[in-house]
């Protein structure tokens, strides 16, 4: 298989890292979590939203924010994988979202006052689920768009890269985009080397097979031919002082450079 062509210049792709991308995510839900709790106060006849208000009852937002981090950490809704799946992770933060309400909602003293009408408590508890919502489609539509893929070359063809390059077809289509393998071995020079998965519709996006593009001595020609992003290290034994000074040198365009261990347990969580 051909590998494709990163049609637009280095210098001018959107880059995020797998950590950068995860604290926009927190950042936009804790804007929609704290924005629909203000704005379902704002709503309720029996509240008359204040600054003073709010400054008296912090506890407000303490609880409320505990209880989403706590069950949205038992519910993953922070695997960048399942956040950027359609619809799975809106199902996913909806149901989150319900849960830390009725719980909040639900503890006296320290969550505002039940309103007596049903109407009202639909909004109390709704509005801030459904800001969550408008977060995370928000996400999915600007984050989750190949502009903020980051273009991975693999160094190394062995069983180290063979198995990043499945664990990243797996749980990583929607953060990374998969260029080629880099290998030394003379043999496996423009060679294709196969996932274990299944067939996959998007070639171009998530190829199923990626090409042995070059040697270590190309990897700066490669990075600036295919906007390459990131260089993820599978060599299995020691580093060459000529390989470590290929790498040396790339990072003057700006690439990360991640050890293939490394991306494996931020993709899998295990190490």
């Amino acid at each position: 298989m051909s590998v494709d062509n990163g049609k637009q210049n280095y210098f001018t792709r959107l880059t995020i890292s797998y950590a950068e991308k995860r604290w926009l995510l927190i950042l936009l839900d804790l804007l929609a979590l704290n924005g629909g709790l203000i704005l379902s106060i704002a709503l309720r006849p029996d509240y008359t939203l204040r600054g003073r208000l709010l400054l008296q009852n912090p506890f407000w937002f303490l609880l409320l924010n505990s209880l989403w981090f706590f069950i949205g950490y038992l519910a993953q809704v922070y695997d960048l994988e399942k956040a950027s799946q359609f619809p799975n992770g809106l199902i996913g933060v909806f149901s989150v979202g319900l849960i830390c309400q009725g719980i909040f909602n639900a503890i006296p003293y320290l969550a505002p006052r039940l309103p007596e009408s049903r109407s009202n408590l639909f909004i109390v508890i709704l509005i801030p689920v459904c800001c969550l919502l408008v977060g995370r489609i928000i996400f999915l539509l600007v984050f989750s768009r190949s502009e903020f893929r980051r273009r991975v070359i693999i160094v190394g063809a062995g069983w180290a890269g063979k198995t990043i390059f499945n664990t990243v077809k797996e749980r990583g289509k929607s953060l990374y985009e998969l260029v080629g393998f880099i290998d030394d071995d003379p043999g496996k020079l423009g060679s294709t080397i196969h996932d274990a998965g299944d067939y996959d519709a998007d070639l171009l996006t998530h190829p199923t097979a990626l090409t042995v593009i070059g040697r270590s001595k190309n990897i700066l020609e490669i990075i600036e031919k295919y906007n390459v992003t990131t260089v993820v290290l599978a060599v299995t034994q020691d580093v060459s002082g000529e390989l470590y000074q290929y790498l040396a040198d790339s990072l003057q365009y700006g690439v990360e450079i991640l050890p293939m261990p490394v991306l494996f347990e931020q993709l899998t969580g295990k190490v």
